[in-house]
């Protein structure tokens, strides 16, 4: 390649251009996808575009596959002609690489710390619902509606490669804290096509270092993340994603109407390394901070990376870069803000060395 040359990327086939995403590194596909690339230098032509089309073959398992449905019964074998009611029980059939599939319906029950992990993406454990969205997760009384612990007190140290597909996490019947929490060392852990609301504090979905630390590396992917945040006395600390680990994917999420940030990803007390490697790309982000003038995204620590979002009518900023020594060489690229009621992208005292490139930034 050209020396000092620039590449630009599109994931869904069509021709990239200089607003397309910028190559910084090594990206991850989540399904079939057709990657089209040009390089960029100024004072010479563009090159032509070189196109390489790759297939993800669905998620293969190590495992049996079990079932529940709300006419199942648990004195059954938890087999799709013969399911089990609940998801405990479902849960406690599992062993590291199976699936359970959950049927359509409104569940009173969480899924605490106890699935066995699974030992790579191409054999994770995996909670699907039969149907996206179509299977709903209420508990009632108070606590986190799923949770994902490495503590030391938990059954099962191994909360990682675990899949979380298609699920509703409603915590409305909660008074006391997060919709969803991965911490306290549980890594590799991915919900995918879920929707996540109606959290009273903390966030929706909330990848957290806890006290134990080395949470790290955790997706949420394709998501609605939205209304979260229920908490009168402490309205501030409530947001869509809070993020106080490296190097977690965020992707192709809706987040909206949240009480505070749309994502925030902030440590407290800890350092720029706390908070590497992070990657916000192509979600839709608005309507957020309905509590005060704050931000759809604020990213504190290093090398985040925020890219080809959308992030629009925010009470407050659409990207702020603070917290945590500030947001040193983070990225933003290629996105789109406008309507947020102040500045479009904002950058606080202590971030050093982050690049804005290639956004449109109007109507703030």
């Amino acid at each position: 390649a050209t020396a000092g040359a620039s590449l630009y990327y599109t994931t869904n086939g069509t021709t990239p251009t200089t607003v397309s995403t910028l190559y910084t590194g090594a990206f991850t596909l989540s399904s079939s996808a057709t990657v089209k690339a040009i390089a960029v230098k100024s004072g010479m032509t563009d090159s032509t575009v070189t196109t390489a089309s790759f297939t993800i073959t669905p998620v293969s398992t190590t495992g049996n596959t079990y079932y529940v449905a709300t006419t199942g019964n648990d004195s059954n074998a938890c087999t799709q002609t013969l399911p089990c009611l609940t998801i405990a029980k479902g849960i406690s059939k599992l062993t590291s690489g199976s699936t359970l599939i959950i049927g359509n319906g409104t569940y009173a029950e969480r899924i605490l710390n106890g699935i066995p992990g699974g030992t790579s993406w191409s054999a994770p454990t995996t909670i699907k619902a039969q149907n996206p969205l179509g299977t709903v997760l209420m508990p009632t009384g108070n606590g986190h509606v799923i949770n994902f612990d490495n503590d030391l007190g938990t059954t099962f140290k191994n909360q990682s490669y675990i899949v979380i597909d298609g699920l509703v996490m409603d915590a409305i019947n909660d008074m006391t804290t997060s919709g969803a929490a991965v911490e306290d060392g549980a890594h590799h852990v991915r919900f995918q096509n879920c929707e996540a609301k109606n959290a009273f504090h903390g966030a929706g979905i909330g990848l957290w270092a806890g006290s134990l630390g080395g949470t790290h590396d955790n997706e949420i992917i394709d998501c609605k993340i939205h209304d979260n945040g229920r908490d009168t006395v402490e309205p501030n600390l409530n947001h869509g994603i809070y993020i106080s680990t490296p190097n977690n994917l965020v992707r192709g999420n809706k987040i909206y109407n949240n009480q505070d940030f749309g994502i925030q990803i902030y440590h407290s007390g800890g350092t720029p390394a706390d908070l590497a490697g992070n990657k916000i790309i192509e979600n839709e982000i608005y309507g957020n901070s309905t509590y005060a003038n704050h931000a759809g995204i604020v990213a504190g620590g290093s090398n985040v990376l925020i890219a080809n979002n959308i992030v629009r009518n925010n009470t407050g900023r659409g990207v702020l870069l603070q917290y945590t020594g500030g947001c040193d060489s983070c990225k933003i690229y290629n996105n789109t803000l406008y309507g947020n009621s102040l500045e479009g992208i904002s950058i606080a005292t202590g971030s050093d060395s982050s690049i804005i490139r290639n956004n449109s930034i109007f109507n703030n």
